[in-house]
């Protein structure tokens, strides 16, 4: 590969699954990655300042090493709005893995912090994965790719096992790829994981997680149809709720919080907008969401009572012996978190999500107001 920059104003557009291992049998078999797929090694080296300068900056820099060459990667943050990741992305076909920042100068969003990393980059992750990848083209006009990578990610002498299923939106509407996502969901069992490999990598260099995400709230303008803020709405509460289901199966009981705040607040949605909607659509949509909040908010409530109501009662009556009570609230805790755990790898969730994004997708594509 030569060193022609490509310029697009690009945005990726993308969701990514968490797989079971041996998911990849599975996907074979049912030939979604069959015959046509392509198999390939890809190396991926991120790199940043001491000070972690393109972090805090929200952007990622990056060079893949496939057998054809490499390829340098600039990615912004995740806007944070809507289930599907979208990341403003530049890229450049490089002649070495050593990252080439004149190339970020001539791109005006990027020149600025071109002139504060020059000469201060060095490797903070690393990406080892076999990506297995083919072209999907479904009802709608959507074209998608579809790529499994199994491998690691590392930083330092840690690492962690990679194995994901990433849809990458080609071509056509975002509706069609939540749909591509629901048909590939009752082939394997799959949960959405927002969560990048880089920020997975960060996460074993600091040796903490992104921790609990708070809601980003949309952009309702004042001339707004009552379906595109309905859109709008529905897509950022979905952002929230996906976004913190990595840091909640890892424990974080803020994460958790905000899922059972996401799961209320998509109820509230539909109870406010009731009048302009079908209700046997309502029902259907808000049945699983309120079984999902009472399991979410069974955690949620021994949370609190061990972290604080208890604690706070020990403190006021020192001289009672709250041995046994507290054995049996740390079980009931351990108990409702791990149903919170089988709710977000079970195919119902992540089903339900994908069934509201494709349900307000449609919603926004229909005037009925």
């Amino acid at each position: 590969m030569k060193g022609r920059t490509v310029t697009l104003p690009p945005h990726e557009i993308e969701l990514k699954f968490q797989l079971m291992p041996g998911s990849e049998a599975i996907f074979r078999a049912d030939d979604i990655l069959g015959d046509a797929a392509q198999k390939r090694r890809q190396v991926t080296t991120y790199h940043d300042t001491s000070d972690n300068l393109l972090l805090t900056s929200g952007l990622s820099l990056r060079i893949r090493r496939e057998k054809d060459g490499f390829l340098q990667t600039v990615k912004s943050r995740d806007n944070g709005i809507g289930l599907a990741n979208n990341r403003k992305e530049w890229e450049w076909p490089v002649t070495s893995g050593t990252p080439h920042v004149e190339h970020l100068a001539a791109v005006s969003e990027l020149a600025s912090i071109s002139g504060q990393i020059t000469g201060r980059l060095a490797p903070v992750i690393v990406t080892d994965i076999w990506r297995t990848s083919c072209l999907h083209v479904v009802k709608g006009g959507c074209a998608a790719e579809a790529s499994l990578d199994i491998g690691t990610v590392s930083s330092g002498e840690v690492s962690l096992p990679i194995c994901e299923l990433e849809l990458e939106l080609k071509g056509g509407e975002v509706a069609a790829l939540y749909r591509l996502a629901l048909q590939l969901a009752e082939t394997a069992p799959m949960w959405i994981g927002s969560e990048s490999k880089s920020a997975r990598g960060w996460s074993l260099r600091n040796g903490h997680g992104t921790g609990a995400i708070v809601l980003t709230k949309p952009k309702i303008a004042k001339k707004m149809s009552a379906a595109a803020g309905l859109h709008q709405i529905i897509g950022a509460l979905l952002g929230h709720l996906s976004s913190n289901i990595p840091p909640t199966f890892s424990g974080d009981p803020e994460a958790l919080r905000q899922m059972r705040g996401a799961l209320r607040q998509l109820r509230a949605v539909f109870r406010l907008f009731a009048p302009l909607l079908n209700p046997d659509e309502i029902a259907r949509l808000i049945a699983p969401l309120r079984q999902f909040a009472r399991t979410f908010g069974t955690a949620r409530d021994w949370d609190v009572f061990c972290g604080q109501t208890l604690p706070a009662v020990i403190t006021a009556l020192p001289e009672t012996d709250w041995t046994d009570l507290s054995a049996l609230a740390d079980a009931e805790r351990t108990a409702a978190h791990a149903a919170v755990d089988d709710a977000i790898c079970s195919p119902h969730l992540t089903k339900l999500i994908l069934d509201l994004a494709v349900w307000s997708e449609t919603c926004a594509a229909t005037p009925w107001d």
